[in-house]
Formats: C-alpha cells, structure tokens, sequence
C-alpha cells in the first residue's frame, strides 16, 4: 500500500496493532495503575516521573517507577533524559481509540498541576508542550510570560498533537480535540513564525475548527493576509461540508487551485485531510 492509501484507509493497520496490543492487554499481565498510566500518556506529550506521582497518590513513587520500567520493557512507553515518560505514536492511537468518556476530568486535574508548577516556576523546558495544552484546557488568560516561552515550533507539536489525536479518537470524544487544536492556533495569529510554520499551524487548527461546525474567521483572515492559499481550502470545506453551499465552495477550490503554488501545498493537504464523517 502507498503512504496515501495507508492514510485513507488506515483500518487494516489500525486492526492490526489494536489486535497485538489487546492481547497484552487481555493477558491481565499489566495492573490498573499501569493502564491508568497508559491512558494518561495518551493524552499529553510527555510526563515526568514526579507529576505522574502525584497525580496517582494512593501509589508510592517507587511503585510508579516501577510500574514505568515494566511498561518500558513491554515497549509500550518510552522514556527520554531526565526521566520523562511518553508513549509510541501506535500505542497512544490505541487508546485514543478507546478511551475512557470521562476522561476529561483527570485531564483536567492534570492540566491545574502543570499550571501550578508553571506559577511556581518549576516548570522544565520537556513539559512545554504538555503545559500548553493544560493551559489551553483550563481556558486560562494568555500571560506574556508564557507567551515567552512558547515558540513556533513547540505550537506546532501540541497542535499537531491535538489535530491527529481527533482523528483517532471515539467519535464521542472527538470535539475537545479538534476545539483544543483549534483554541491553540490561535495562539500563532501575532506570532513571529517562518510562513512554512504559521501555515501548518493555521491549517491545522482551521481544519480542526471545521470538522466540529466552526467557521475559523480569525484564522482565515490571518491566511488570506498572509496569501496562503490553505485559507481557500478551509473556506471551501466548511462551505462543503457544513454551510453544504456547494456553488460557493467551488468558487473557493478554484480559488485554492489558480494558486502558484497549489501543487506544492494543497496536493499534500488535501490527501492528509480526509473527513471523517460527523
């Protein structure tokens, strides 16, 4: 199968890993701290052993090092310098798959100590993006200060990482996705960004926005600024796929079209953007 098959039509492998990762999960070989620490991961980009300790207080620290180790030794997480955990983008998408409707309350939980720390400045450089996104979830005020630490490449990962995380997920959690993926684009409008950056962050977010009904004014006015054709596309969609005004949105894909440089940008969108079906 080519890279754009396998991205339109991703069930084969999906039902693949889905199957190999069931069966250590079957195998009641992992305990529920574990699979917590499992779901956890799947939602931010990385956690270090300490914020993980104390988000699971009825474990010792010990234990949670523990029960890290064996994770590692299954692969199922990985784990850079400083002892920072993380999980394989296969794993991650499992559970996104199936993850737990209430999840969005320990998020939450997560999101308000990461703000804590960042108050308190205990905040280190390998939390940024997980820091970002609980900023964006508490629906807290933008400080300059953390304005100041969050540079366009670290907006593009967590963006990035919400955007393909809304692919994944169970259509019952797909909107908190898309909407924080949507919300931190946002953050790039007065941003000092390479256009090759600040586009993939404006699309990102405006096709997010999309895919739960909004129409991202404030993003496409900056792309139509900016001259990204990505702005016509956007347009298009929700003309397509919401307003279903299907004249004037293929006025906006001719637009995008007669573009210089359509066949450079929005070939590779439009294979990487399939819809899913709201």
């Amino acid at each position: 199968m080519t890279l754009e098959s396998l991205a339109e039509y991703p069930e084969p492998i999906n039902a693949f890993h889905d199957k190999t990762l069931d069966g250590i999960f079957s195998s009641k070989s992992l305990t529920q701290i574990q699979l917590d620490l499992l779901y956890l991961l799947s939602w931010f980009p990385s956690l270090p052993t300490t914020v993980v300790s104390e988000i699971f207080p009825e474990a010792s620290l010990a234990d949670i090092v523990r029960d890290l180790w064996e994770l590692n030794a299954y692969s199922l997480t990985t784990q850079a310098e400083g002892g920072y955990y993380a999980l394989p983008a296969v794993v991650a998408a499992r559970f996104l798959r199936n993850g737990d409707p209430l999840s969005s309350a320990l998020y939450m939980r997560v999101a308000r100590l990461l703000r804590d720390k960042f108050e308190a400045g205990a905040t280190a450089v390998e939390l940024i993006d997980s820091l970002t996104l609980g900023i964006v979830a508490l629906q807290d005020a933008i400080t300059d200060v953390f304005r100041g630490i969050v540079g366009p490449s670290t907006l593009l990962s967590v963006v990035e990482h919400e955007y393909e995380a809304g692919l994944s997920v169970s259509t019952a959690n797909v909107a908190e996705y898309f909407k924080r993926a949507y919300e931190l684009a946002k953050m790039s409008i007065n941003m000092q960004a390479s256009d090759d950056t600040l586009d993939n962050i404006l699309f990102l977010g405006a096709d997010a926005a999309v895919r739960i009904g909004i129409r991202p004014k404030e993003l496409i006015d900056t792309m139509l600024k900016k001259g990204f054709s990505t702005a016509h596309h956007i347009e298009g969609s929700y003309l397509y796929d919401v307003a279903r005004d299907f004249k004037a949105a293929a006025k906006e894909v001719e637009l995008a079209l007669r573009s210089k440089n359509f066949r450079l940008r929005n070939v590779r969108l439009l294979i990487s953007s399939g819809r899913q079906t709201r």
